[in-house]
Parts: C-alpha cells; sequence; structure tokens
C-alpha cells in the first residue's frame, strides 16, 4: 500500500531506482554542504504519529487507523527492521520534510533526504542554513544530532560515499580494507577462500555501482574463483580413478 502513495522527488529512501547513491549524486559539485541526522529516527515516530497518518492522510476510520498503528508499531514506535517503518517514519514526519524542503528552495539550496539522513547543499548552505533547519527539526518534536558542515571545495561524505568535485567515490578506509582482505586469501585454506571469494565479489560489485574502476577486481576475483573450481574438480576426478590391486605373489590371473 505504501509503494503505491507518490513520493516526492526530494526523497532517495523507499523507493524504486532511487538509493544511497543517488541521494550522494543531488549534491556533486565544488559547493558548500550541511548535513546532518535525527537522532533515533524509528524510536521517535510514536504510534500515535502513525495513527494521525492513517486517519488524517490516509483517511482511515478512526478503528481501522488505531487497528493499522498497532500492527505496525512495537513498544509505541516504530521497530527497526521492519519492511513498513522506512515508509512509515517519512509519511509520519512529512510535514516536517515538506518544511525542510520549502525553506531549502527559498535559500536556493539542493536537498536530499535518505531515511534519517538529511543533505542540502548550494552557495547558501551555511552554519547558518544549518540552525534554521535545526529549529524545524526541532520545532515538529525530533531531536537530531551529526551535523556537519563542509566547505565548497573539501571532500564530503553523503550517506557514506564520498564526493570530490563533480564525481563520487569510494571512501578510502572501505577501499583498503577490500584490498586487505583480498591479500589474505592467501593465508586461508581452499574452502574457506571459495566462501570469501564469494562475499569480496558481493562487496566489490556494490563498489562498482558507485565507481566502476572496481570492475577489474571483480574480474580478477571470478577467474581466481574458476581456477580453484577447476583445480578441485581435478583432483575429484583423479581420486576416483580405481587403481587394481595387484594379485599376492604365486597366484595366477586370469587372462
Amino acid at each position: 500500500m505504501l509503494d503505491c502513495i507518490e513520493k516526492p522527488d526530494y526523497l532517495h529512501s523507499g523507493r524504486k531506482q532511487r538509493s544511497y547513491i543517488t541521494n550522494a549524486q543531488v549534491h556533486v559539485g565544488a559547493v558548500p554542504l550541511v548535513k546532518l541526522d535525527i537522532k533515533k529516527f524509528y524510536a521517535s515516530v510514536s504510534s500515535a504519529r502513525v495513527y494521525r497518518f492513517f486517519h488524517e492522510a490516509m483517511r482511515c476510520s478512526p478503528d481501522v487507523a488505531g487497528l493499522l498503528a498497532r500492527l505496525c508499531t512495537t513498544e509505541n514506535h516504530l521497530p527497526i527492521g521492519s519492511c513498513a517503518s522506512q515508509l512509515l517514519a517519512f509519511f509520519s514526519a512529512k510535514q516536517m520534510f515538506d518544511e525542510l524542503h520549502r525553506y531549502s528552495i527559498e535559500c536556493g539550496n539542493r536537498d536530499s533526504y535518505y531515511v534519517d539522513d538529511l543533505t542540502w547543499s548550494g552557495a547558501n548552505a551555511t552554519p547558518s542554513f544549518l540552525w534554521s533547519a535545526k529549529q524545524i527539526v526541532h520545532h515538529h518534536g525530533f531531536e537530531y544530532h551529526g551535523e556537519r558542515v563542509y566547505t565548497a571545495h573539501q571532500a564530503k561524505v553523503v550517506t557514506g560515499i564520498l564526493i570530490r568535485g563533480d564525481h563520487i567515490t569510494v571512501q578510502r578506509n572501505r577501499d583498503l580494507e577490500l584490498w586487505i582482505a583480498v591479500k589474505e586469501l592467501d593465508w586461508q585454506d581452499p574452502s574457506a577462500t571459495l566462501k570469501a571469494i564469494d562475499r569480496l565479489i558481493g562487496k566489490l560489485l556494490a563498489n562498482v555501482q558507485i565507481d566502476g574502476r572496481f570492475m577489474p577486481r571483480v574480474r580478477d576475483l571470478r577467474n581466481r574463483k574458476l581456477e580453484m573450481l577447476g583445480v578441485q574438480r581435478q583432483r575429484t576426478s583423479a581420486d576416483s580413478i580405481s587403481v587394481p590391486t595387484p594379485p599376492p605373489p604365486g597366484q595366477e590371473v586370469d587372462a
């Protein structure tokens, strides 16, 4: 049901063809950037907020809205891990996001929101702009933390992705972790190595979506896996060949 509701263009979570990557792409360029996080977002979306969304926005009857609110919450708030929580959190706080979006447009900034990550960039993405944005968040009953201010020419991190000027890439610490993991493959036994290769290929493919320069590493690991599987098949085949046992001395062998 929530997937069928039209969503604003500024939202990059909980919708098709949007992701943490598209969220970061909004802010490429040598411009100032500010951001902050909503503190304990899911825990801050109470059953009452969810009830108001179903009753006022979705126009459900009070008893239906109450039932849906009870089904979608636990301990009087949205639970972490529920497939419905991401969009319910947004729609239950949509008035706040809409006000932040209007304020961003008024100031000539670009804005994007990914779950509890709020990001703005542009010539007017200043500390004073961020202070006003924090007041809006506070006015709607939420707390915030993790605020950051970047100058125009600084490297910036948005939803875990590094922005350098006009392009995005993978953060250096994650690149280094993968490089070390590949080197450690040489010290593992074959069965563990094959499992580790599969895990690394999955992580590298995620990085390929951000930066295509990781694709050669994926090909190298796939080739390495094929070589290891080929060696294992050869050994298995060799082990399965039966070698005839010679007869005891003096015993005749039928021709």
